[in-house]
């Protein structure tokens, strides 16, 4: 079974940890990008952290969002009340949205 938890990410507030890193300037085709959504797909651990995790599905790859999706759930940790399981997977869904 797979259950989904939705997480939303505003670059405005949170400009410098949830950009991605370019370099110098993004690429074209990132340059156009007004909202990017990463699904990460992750197994519960039993202190209900996550493990494992990988991209599913991205809207626009190459721009760096599926790495700071990445960096973003390996921080993730489940509350002790929800109902997960130790190796159930779950989804996170990600939307970031430029200002």
């Amino acid at each position: 079974m797979i259950r989904l938890v939705g997480i939303t990410l505003g670059l405005a507030t949170l400009m410098v940890s949830t950009t991605p890193a370019w370099g110098t300037s993004p690429p074209l085709r990132c340059r156009r990008v007004e909202e990017a959504v990463v699904v990460v797909a992750c197994i519960v651990q039993a202190d209900g952290t996550v493990a494992e995790c990988e991209v599913v599905r991205e809207t626009a790859p190459g721009c760096g969002y599926a790495e700071k999706a990445l960096a973003g759930v390996a921080k993730a940790r489940l509350r002790s009340n929800d109902t997960w399981q130790p190796g159930e997977t779950i989804e996170f869904t990600m939307r970031f949205r430029n200002p």
